[in-house]
């Protein structure tokens, strides 16, 4: 599945960044957003779990759900109000995550 597509399919405007890093630089630049999708194997000087609490330290509100094919977590070891799907994912997963963000407001 491609993520981003999937994303721009249900409606969401797409940043995509290709490392932990990058994904920092977008956020330094001031680019607000309602939505962080990261897989834990990302690369840069951060796992994707690191850059999940990174952002919720941030205060941005922004959603967090964190993807892995390889490591299952817990809710309690996600970045409070987070949410973690494992792969493979499919549209439909993606989708029923989005929502369950959009229903707490």
């Amino acid at each position: 599945m491609d993520l981003s597509l999937c994303l721009f399919d249900l409606g969401h405007s797409v940043r995509e960044a290709a490392d932990a890093d990058k994904a920092v630089a977008l956020i330094s630049d001031g680019i607000d957003f309602d939505f962080l999708v990261t897989d834990i194997d990302m690369p840069g000087s951060m796992d994707g779990l690191a850059l999940a609490r990174y952002v919720r330290d941030m205060g941005t509100g922004c959603h967090i759900v964190v993807i892995s094919g390889g490591t299952h977590l817990a809710p309690m070891d996600l970045p409070p109000g987070s949410l973690f799907l494992r792969k493979p994912l499919i549209l439909h997963d993606l989708k029923a995550a989005l929502s369950k963000f959009e229903a707490r407001h």
